[in-house]
This record gives C-alpha cells, sequence and structure tokens, in this order.
C-alpha cells in the first residue's frame, strides 16, 4: 500500500483496531486471527516465528506510539526506552523485545550478554549517570524564590563580557 502518515505498519493481513478501552489503545490480529494487545507482542511473535526483517522493523518503528522512544547513541543499538510513571526511572526494550523495568537490570544484562562489549557497557553506566540528574523534578521549571534585589546573570554573557574586556 501507498505510505500513509501515522498509519500502522502491519503485515499484509494483519488487522488492527484502535479503542482507549485496550491497555495500549490498540488490538492487533495476525490473519490466523491471534490477538495481540501490543506492537511489542506483535514484534516478539514476529521474531519468535522467524518473519522476514522488514515487516517485523516496519511495526519495530512505530513502537515510539506506545511510549517506546528510540535512546540514542549511550543506549545499546536497537534498544528503546520508556519514562516511568513515577518519573524517576526509564523501562527498557532490547532489540529482542525483553523488557527491563529499571536501569540496573538492564545493565547487568549488558554486561552479563556477550553480544555486548565494553563500549555498550561505558555508554550505558554514562546513561544512567546523565538521567540520575535528569529524572529528578527538572529544576528549571521549579520557580526559585529570589531575593526582591538579585540580578540574575546568564554564565554565558557573564564570560562573554570577561573575555571581551581583555
Amino acid at each position: 500500500g501507498e505510505y500513509v502518515k501515522g498509519a500502522e505498519r502491519l503485515p499484509e493481513g494483519w488487522t488492527h483496531d484502535k479503542d482507549e478501552k485496550y491497555a495500549h489503545g490498540i488490538l492487533i490480529k495476525s490473519p490466523e486471527g491471534q490477538s495481540f494487545y501490543s506492537r511489542r507482542a506483535v514484534i516478539e511473535y514476529m521474531i519468535k516465528n522467524k518473519f522476514d526483517h522488514i515487516p517485523t522493523y516496519m511495526v519495530w518503528n512505530t513502537l515510539h506510539r506506545e511510549g517506546w522512544h528510540l535512546g540514542g547513541p549511550l543506549i545499546p543499538w536497537g534498544w528503546r526506552f520508556m519514562n516511568h510513571k513515577s518519573g524517576n526511572e526509564k523501562k527498557y526494550l532490547t532489540g529482542e523485545m525483553i523488557v527491563f523495568i529499571n536501569s540496573s537490570d538492564a545493565l547487568k544484562y549488558i554486561i552479563s550478554n556477550d553480544q555486548y562489549d565494553d563500549e555498550d557497557i561505558e555508554n550505558f553506566k554514562m546513561w544512567i549517570e546523565e538521567n540520575k540528574f535528569k529524572v529528578k523534578p527538572n529544576l528549571c521549571e521549579v520557580p526559585i524564590k529570589l531575593p526582591p534585589n538579585a540580578i540574575i546573570v546568564d554564565p554565558e554573557t557573564e564570560k562573554k563580557k570577561k573575555e571581551e574586556s581583555k
């Protein structure tokens, strides 16, 4: 079929029904009539049943609709992450559709699994470090009570002024 923005990328013969009553807002049915209540479950099924890479990848490309985001360079290739409702942790989804509900479990998996190398381990540790301060409530969004005579200084502007006055 032609490319439709926002369309589900399901293989020939698969159907879907979008409705808020489903856990992930979607019910996907295989041509054999099996029901899946998430895109992740569909991909897991496709991997287990050795589906062709292209249809699998097409569904994988829609995982962000369930809140699974691409992680960038610090997360292992093919992984995605999801923000926890509590806001202070992340869930992870490996390329094999294994879900880890926190960073330390994901790190243990990366360390114990031969398909990941030291660089993957170091990168993921950096990701955890970076997110330690990112996962606290956004400090910049919390209004800070300043005394009325306070002057707010932008460190970048100050640095430029110093450099220009040299």
